[in-house]
């Protein structure tokens, strides 16, 4: 087998992987899902990684604990205005939605973040789809658990 098509196969892999991804955590068509992975791996769309803020307050750390039982095809996050925060006017707040079992609030997007997503999230068109990735400190009894995640915008 040539190198050429051995690195086709694994872009092709990758594609796919990805286009995985994104049909598990939106409510993308198979073709958009496949152009976005498409995107995505040929670097034409950023997916940029972050960690929540606010995971330690209202009981997010038991709920990060039981996260961990649930396998990641069954956990769905996505991000809401939150209008009613007091503190920040732009602040987005990422809801973590399990299959049969509800959503509750993970956290909040950081205020730097928050002030460049939030208009974005107010535009109609565009989208923010959200991919969980880790749970941190889940090796270490005497640290407070967090959570990575990484997302992408759609126009």
């Amino acid at each position: 087998m040539s190198i050429k098509l051995v690195n086709h196969r694994k872009m092709l892999s990758a594609i796919c992987k990805e286009c995985g991804r994104i049909l598990r955590y939106s409510d993308s068509s198979r073709s958009t899902a496949m152009q976005l992975a498409w995107g995505i791996i040929r670097c034409h769309i950023i997916k940029r990684y972050t960690k929540l803020k606010g995971v330690r307050y209202n009981n997010r750390q038991r709920l990060l604990q039981h996260l961990l039982r649930y396998e990641e095809k069954n956990i769905r996050i996505f991000a809401s205005r939150d209008y009613g925060n007091i503190h920040d006017q732009f602040a987005a707040e990422v809801i973590c939605k399990v299959k049969n079992k509800g959503s509750s609030s993970l956290g909040y997007f950081s205020k730097f973040l928050a002030r460049s997503l939030a208009p974005l999230m107010d535009e109609e068109g565009v989208s923010i789809i959200l991919f969980f990735e880790q749970i941190t400190g889940i090796h270490r009894k005497d640290y407070s658990f967090g959570l990575n995640i990484s997302y992408i915008i759609v126009e």
